[in-house]
C-alpha cells in the first residue's frame, strides 16, 4: 500500500503541470504537430499508396506528436512554475503563431517549413520583405488564416479563464478513478516517447556534420525536427560559403589567359522570374518583345528555345549559375570556382551591377547568397567594379550603369535585374507607354480570369515589354564594342497559365507542366554588327547551338568558350557551342528528371 501511494504521488506530481495547464498544454501540442498532421495529406496524392509507405508516414507522424507532447509539456510546465496568465497568454500567442505560419507555407506553398525556404528568407532583403507581405500575406490564402488566429486566441483565453477559475482541475487531481488514471497513462507514454526521441538527436547532431540531412527522415516532422534542419542547413550554407571562397582562391594559383589578343566584350544580363510562355519571341499572342524581334530579324539576336535551370529560386539558381561546377554529375556549387574569378584572373575587367543588392545600414549579411556575392574576398577575387545603389526601375539601373562605365580591351560585365520579380506591377513606369497591356486584352485567357486576374496578367505582360525596352537599352550601350550578350533568367514562374494563381507552387498532380513554366528559361544572344565582323565563326556556332537542350549550369563553360581564355575549369563536352557537346541528364528540383516529363506532356 505504501509504494502504491507513492507511485500515485508520483504521477500527481508529474501529471500536475499537465492537469492544472491542460489548455496550454494542447494548444502547444497541436502548435508543434500540424506540420505533421498535415504532412498524413500526402496519402491522397497516391491513387494506391503501398503498406510500407503508410506504416513509414504514420510511423513519421508518430514521433512528431511524441516529440510535441514532450515539448508542450515543458512549456506547461514553465506556465505551471510562473502561475500567471501573463506568462501563459504570450506562450499561447506563441504557439498560434507556429500554427498560423504553418498553415500559411502548407496551404499557399503546398509545403512545410524547409531550410530551404529558411534560407530564402534570411535572404530576402526589407524591399522584397514588404512587398512578399503585401502580395501573399494579406491575399485570400493569408486573410483567413489571420482572422482563424484571432478567433481562436480570443476562444482560448476564455477557456484558459474558465479552467483556471473552475475546480476541476483540482478534481482530476484529488479523485484519480480509471479514465483519468488511463488518460494520464497515454499522455505519459507519449511525453516518454517524446524524451526517447529527443535523446536521440544528439548522435544525429553530430552525424550531421559529415553526412547529409537526410537522416532526419527517421525522425518525425514536429516542428522542433523542421527547426533543425533549417537551423543545420543555415549552418551548411556558411561552411559552403567558405568552401567557395577556397574554390575560387585556387584560380589565382593555375595560369590563366585569354588566347586572343582581339578586343571582347562579354556581357551576361540575368533577369528574374521571366517565363517563355509570356514572351513573344517565343510564340506568345501578346507582342510583348518587340525590341527582341527587331533584333532576331536583323540577324542580330539569336534565340536558344530548350534551356533549363535546375532551380526555381534565385539563391539556388545563382550559384548553379555562377560556379563552374557540374551539377548533373553530382558535383556541389562550392567545390569549383566562381566563375567571374577566372575572367578575371585572365586579365579581363569585371563589373558586377545588381539591381537586387540592398544595404542594411547596422547590419552585414555573411550568410547565404548575398554573403557569398558580396563577401570581402568574393570582391577582391571576382570583380573589378560593383554597383553601390539600386534603381527603382531597370532602365534607370541600366543609365546608371552606362554612366559607371569604362571600356576595356577585354571585359565580363554581370547585369543582374529586378525583371519580373513577385509584384510585376511595380517592375516597370506606369505612364501610357508602358500600360501597353489593359485587363480586356484578357477576356478570353484561358484558364478564365475574373477582374484581379486580368490585372496581373496584364501587369506581368507590360512588366515583360518593360524588360524587352531594358534590353535594347543594354544592346544600344554596346552596339560600337566586340560584344556578345548572352540575355537569360535565372528561372520561370507562374501567372495564370495552365492553372490559377501567380508564383512557384509544387505540383504533385502535374508536375510535367509545373517545371516547364517554372523551369524551362528565355535564352537569347545578342551578337554586335562588329563581333560579326570581327568573330564571325564564332557567331555561325553560336547559331548551329540554338537547337540544342541546355542547362543554367553550363552557361559558363558557353561564356569561357567565348572569353577565349585558356583554363583549366573549361570542359568542352559541357559546352554548348563545342561540337563535343553532350547534354547531361537535366534533373530539377533534385528529383525530377525535365525531359522525361516534358516526354509524357508531349
Amino acid at each position: 500500500m505504501q509504494l502504491r501511494k507513492k507511485i500515485i504521488l508520483l504521477v500527481r506530481c508529474l501529471a500536475k503541470p499537465v492537469v492544472t495547464e491542460f489548455p496550454l498544454w494542447v494548444l502547444w501540442l497541436v502548435a508543434l504537430s500540424i506540420g505533421g498532421v498535415c504532412d498524413i495529406e500526402r496519402l491522397w496524392d497516391i491513387e494506391f499508396p503501398k503498406a510500407s509507405y503508410i506504416i513509414s508516414l504514420l510511423r513519421i507522424v508518430g514521433y512528431g506528436v511524441c516529440m510535441s507532447a514532450m515539448l508542450a509539456y515543458l512549456v506547461a510546465a514553465l506556465a505551471h512554475m510562473c502561475r500567471t496568465r501573463w506568462v501563459r497568454w504570450p506562450l499561447a500567442m506563441m504557439a498560434l503563431l507556429i500554427t498560423g505560419t504553418y498553415l500559411f507555407i502548407r496551404y499557399h506553398y503546398g509545403t512545410r517549413l524547409t531550410p530551404e525556404i529558411a534560407t530564402v528568407i534570411r535572404e530576402t532583403n526589407q524591399g522584397e520583405a514588404s512587398e512578399y507581405l503585401g502580395t501573399y500575406v494579406f491575399s485570400l490564402t493569408g486573410l483567413p488564416i489571420i482572422l482563424g488566429l484571432l478567433t481562436a486566441m480570443a476562444t482560448w483565453c476564455g477557456i484558459d479563464v474558465w479552467w483556471h477559475r473552475g475546480h476541476t482541475k483540482f478534481h482530476v487531481l484529488s479523485r484519480m478513478g480509471a479514465w483519468q488514471a488511463a488518460l494520464i497513462t497515454v499522455v505519459a507514454l507519449v511525453i516518454l516517447g517524446g524524451t526517447f526521441k529527443m535523446a536521440q538527436y544528439w548522435p544525429l547532431i553530430d552525424q550531421l556534420k559529415h553526412q547529409h540531412r537526410s537522416h532526419y527522415e527517421n525522425f518525425g516532422v514536429d516542428a522542433l525536427t523542421n527547426l533543425m534542419k533549417c537551423h543545420h542547413q543555415l549552418q551548411r550554407v556558411d561552411e559552403q560559403t567558405t568552401l567557395s571562397i577556397a574554390s575560387t582562391q585556387q584560380v589565382y594559383s593555375t595560369p590563366t589567359q585569354p588566347t586572343t589578343s582581339d578586343s571582347l566584350t562579354v556581357v551576361l544580363v540575368i533577369g528574374e522570374s521571366y517565363i517563355k510562355a509570356h514572351a513573344s519571341i517565343y510564340g506568345y499572342d501578346k507582342p510583348t518583345t518587340p525590341i527582341q524581334e527587331k533584333e532576331r530579324d536583323a540577324g542580330r539576336l539569336i534565340i536558344f528555345g530548350d534551356i533549363v535551370s535546375p532551380y526555381s529560386y534565385t539563391n539556388s539558381a545563382m550559384r548553379c549559375l555562377l560556379s563552374v561546377n557540374d551539377h548533373a554529375s553530382g558535383q556541389q556549387w562550392y567545390d569549383d570556382p566562381l566563375f567571374p574569378a577566372i575572367f578575371k584572373h585572365g586579365g579581363y575587367a569585371v563589373d558586377f551591377w545588381d539591381n537586387q543588392r540592398e544595404f542594411m545600414k547596422g547590419t552585414v549579411n555573411t550568410n547565404g547568397l548575398n554573403g557569398l556575392m558580396y563577401h570581402p574576398e568574393i570582391i577582391r577575387l571576382c570583380y573589378t567594379r560593383i554597383n553601390d545603389r539600386n534603381s527603382e526601375f531597370d532602365g534607370e539601373f541600366i543609365e546608371d550603369y552606362a554612366a559607371h562605365r569604362h571600356d576595356s580591351q577585354h571585359e565580363l560585365v554581370l547585369l543582374h535585374l529586378r525583371g519580373q520579380h513577385i509584384k510585376a506591377e511595380r517592375r516597370y513606369p506606369h505612364t501610357p507607354q508602358w500600360m501597353h497591356f489593359k485587363p480586356e486584352d484578357y477576356s478570353q485567357h484561358w484558364p478564365p480570369l475574373d477582374s484581379e486576374g486580368q490585372w496581373l496578367v496584364a501587369h506581368y505582360d507590360n512588366a515583360t515589354r518593360y524588360n524587352d525596352y531594358v534590353l535594347g537599352q543594354i544592346f544600344a550601350l554596346f552596339a560600337n564594342r566586340a560584344a556578345v550578350v548572352v540575355c537569360l533568367s535565372d528561372h520561370g514562374d507562374e501567372v495564370y497559365d495552365y492553372r490559377g494563381g501567380i508564383g512557384r507552387r509544387d505540383d504533385n498532380e502535374h508536375p510535367e507542366l509545373m517545371v516547364q513554366y517554372q523551369h524551362s528559361i528565355p535564352f537569347v544572344v545578342w551578337c554586335s554588327p562588329r563581333l560579326q565582323q570581327t568573330h564571325p565563326q564564332l557567331v555561325e556556332r553560336i547559331r548551329q547551338a540554338t537547337e540544342r537542350p541546355g542547362t543554367l549550369d553550363n552557361v559558363s563553360q558557353m561564356l569561357l568558350d567565348i572569353s577565349g581564355i585558356a583554363t583549366p575549369w573549361y570542359h568542352a563536352e559541357r559546352d554548348i557551342l563545342s561540337p563535343t557537346y553532350q547534354c547531361p541528364k537535366r534533373v530539377v528540383r533534385e528529383k525530377y528528371d525535365y525531359d522525361e516529363l516534358t516526354q509524357q506532356a508531349e
